[in-house]
């Protein structure tokens, strides 16, 4: 069991029986900093939030994001069945580790939730996507 941080979106929207699911399947695990988290050889079985720390999303040699505290990656990977590129740490991480089953569980029983999640998803793409824009204008 550990003290996970319910007051961060999109958990802050869950009920005490939700919130029993996560804090009796969370882990804690620490990264040191250079070391990939996630990369595409790896199955995306978990969501990952971040404690402490920072990491980096790379694709195509590029970085498309930095994910700090409080943020949650991989959730495309969790969709998709797929992680794109890797996420490689800036710094020394200290993360949350969720299972996908109790994501997945959270995603079917709180349209809010899920909701929060995808539209979180939908924001860092858009950005993604403006920056690269950006890019091939210059």
């Amino acid at each position: 069991m550990t003290n996970f941080n319910f007051l961060v979106p999109p958990f802050d929207t869950l009920n005490m029986e939700q919130r029993r699911w996560v804090s009796a399947s969370v882990d804690i695990e620490y990264y040191p900093e250079g070391e990939v988290v996630l990369s595409a050889e790896d199955k995306p079985n978990y969501l990952l939030m971040i404690i402490k720390g920072h990491v980096k999303h790379e694709e195509g040699g590029e970085i498309s994001y930095i994910y700090g505290p409080d943020e949650c990656f991989d959730a495309r990977g969790i969709i998709a069945g797929q992680i794109n590129g890797y996420f490689k740490t800036a710094e020394e991480l200290i993360v949350y580790r969720i299972p996908k089953l109790t994501i997945n569980k959270l995603i079917a029983s709180n349209n809010e939730f899920g909701s929060l999640l995808f539209a979180d998803l939908s924001n860092k793409l858009r950005a993604r996507e403006e920056r690269t824009s950006q890019r091939e204008l210059h």
